[in-house]
Parts: C-alpha cells; structure tokens; sequence
C-alpha cells in the first residue's frame, strides 16, 4: 500500500491550503469534531489524513499527491508516525 503524507519541513500555510483543497474534493468527516480521526487535533496530522483521503479517493496518482511540494508518497503507513 501507498500513503500520501505531509512533506517533513512544509510550512504551516502550506499544509492549511493542502487540507482546505483536499477537504473540498474528499470527504474529510472524519477529522471534523467528534469524527474518528479528529484526535490527534493538530494541523500536520489533520492535513496528513486529508490529503491522503484525496489521494486515495482520486485513484492514487503520483500527480494526486503533491500539493504545492508539501506532500509525498510513502510506504510506511502514516498511523505508526502517531504518538
């Protein structure tokens, strides 16, 4: 399996402009309050499952996970990156 992750070092403004376009392509729910994934609250974690969830719903595409250089593609899957 292939993840579509955060890009360690991307800028804050760059991870909010990821998961506000993915969150409008993909169905983001989950990390909204009260959602499954909503824990971890912070950004890189939030920004880290919407482009994934975009990535994956769009046909898993390497073009699908760029994001403005603040994402890439991993084989490691993002859950043990969780603390």
């Amino acid at each position: 399996m292939v993840w579509c992750v955060a890009k360690p070092g991307s800028t804050d403004q760059m991870l909010q402009a990821g998961l506000d376009y993915a969150c409008n392509h993909a169905d983001c729910g989950p990390i909204q309050q009260g959602g499954s994934c909503f824990d971890p609250n912070t950004l890189v974690q939030h920004a880290a499952f919407a482009i994934n969830i975009y990535y994956q719903s769009m046909g898993r595409h390497k073009w699908d996970c760029d994001f403005n250089d603040s994402a890439l593609l991993s084989l490691t899957d993002p859950i043990s990156y969780i603390t």
